[in-house]
């Protein structure tokens, strides 16, 4: 079974049970990597309000329904040397080892 990394992702979906007009419009949640949080606590440290950059799609759900999938990240940097984070990789278990001077079992 694979799992999903939802890693600085997170989601909107339409507010069913809005009944006032102070009320927001969508309601959702995004889980923050300790990385982004670790920024943020710099940006702060360091006397300056800290900024995310957050991306949206418009999805639709199995059952139907509309939402918007977020993503959120360090806003870019045009000063700062870019590097691409590394994307988890799925390791194979190493070959079996075993001795080429070994008799053959048979």
């Amino acid at each position: 079974m694979t799992t999903f990394d939802n890693t600085n992702k997170g989601v909107l979906f339409t507010n069913d049970r809005k009944t006032a007009p102070n009320q927001p419009d969508f309601t959702g949640n995004v889980v923050l990597s300790r990385e982004l949080i670790l920024y943020v606590t710099k940006e702060i440290a360091e006397g300056r309000e800290p900024k995310i950059a957050v991306k949206g799609w418009r999805k639709t759900s199995g059952a139907g329904k509309t939402f918007v999938s977020l993503s959120v990240e360090e806003p870019w940097d045009p000063n700062k040397a870019q590097t691409p984070r590394p994307r988890a990789q799925v390791q194979a278990a190493p070959p079996p080892a075993y001795d080429v001077n070994d008799d053959i079992p048979f």
